[in-house]
Order: structure tokens, then C-alpha cells, then sequence
């Protein structure tokens, strides 16, 4: 009957439902409205084919721009924080290298966030590292 006047069982399902103020769709029934959804997608000529090629290339090159994202995330909050002590990220980032630390750039986010006490004695520790390099150089 619905499908005589141009309307989906998804119309018919919604009009009942704009009668009933009250009702409640379940499970089953919002199964049921998303599955007719969808079907219209594939029902319109294949172009969900691209969609879906489209969406994996999408998800491919985003896995790879995710840890360039984080990454460049971590070193935001690392400079930030080491600023507060007077210092670059990079200086800091070479104090910590003559130093010996070989903490990667996540946890020293994580320790500039969350433990700012131990992240202090590690700016300490880079700052009279590059304190000693550069009196050698002096001289």
C-alpha cells in the first residue's frame, strides 16, 4: 500500500509513530528503520561501492596521520611546560639527550600534565647538563 504512493516501509514506520506520541521503538524496530536507511543507499546504482573505497583510503591515510597528530600534541605540551621553567623544548629536549634520559616524547607529556614534581627534577637534571656543555665551551 505504501510502496503504490512513493513511500518506504521507513515512512510508513515513522508515520505510525507521529500518531502514537507515546510509543517506544525498541531494539528490533530501530534495527529494522536503520536496515531500510541503508538499503536506499544501495539501492541507489552502486555508488556505495565508492563510498566504501573511499572511506577505507580515508581510514588508511588517517592511521598514519594520527601519530604525526599526536606526536606533534606531545611536543605542545612539552614545550609549554618546559617554558614555565625558562627553557625551549629544544634545548630541553638536548639536556635530556647529554644527560642519558631516553624518555620517548609521550611519556614526557604524560609526566608534564600529570606529574609536574618529576617532570621539575627532570628540567633540573637537563638544565645542569647543558649548563656543564656549555661552560666547556666557554673556556
Amino acid at each position: 500500500m505504501f510502496r503504490a504512493l512513493g513511500r518506504t516501509q521507513y515512512d510508513a514506520v515513522s508515520m505510525s509513530l507521529k500518531e502514537e506520541e507515546n510509543s517506544v521503538i525498541d531494539d528490533a524496530m530501530q534495527s529494522q528503520l536503520s536496515n531500510s536507511r541503508n538499503s536506499k543507499i544501495f539501492s541507489t546504482g552502486g555508488f556505495y561501492k565508492q563510498n566504501v573505497e573511499k572511506a577505507l583510503l580515508y581510514s588508511y591515510r588517517d592511521r598514519k596521520n594520527r601519530k604525526c597528530d599526536f606526536r606533534s600534541l606531545w611536543i605542545i605540551r612539552i614545550n609549554a611546560a618546559v617554558r614555565e621553567h625558562g627553557f625551549t623544548y629544544g634545548r630541553f629536549i638536548h639536556g635530556l639527550m647529554l644527560a642519558g634520559i631516553d624518555l620517548n616524547r609521550k611519556i614526557l607529556a604524560e609526566m608534564a600534565v600529570n606529574y609536574k614534581d618529576d617532570f621539575t627534577k627532570l628540567v633540573e637534571t637537563a638544565s645542569s647538563k647543558l649548563g656543564t656543555v656549555c661552560s666547556e665551551f666557554t673556556e
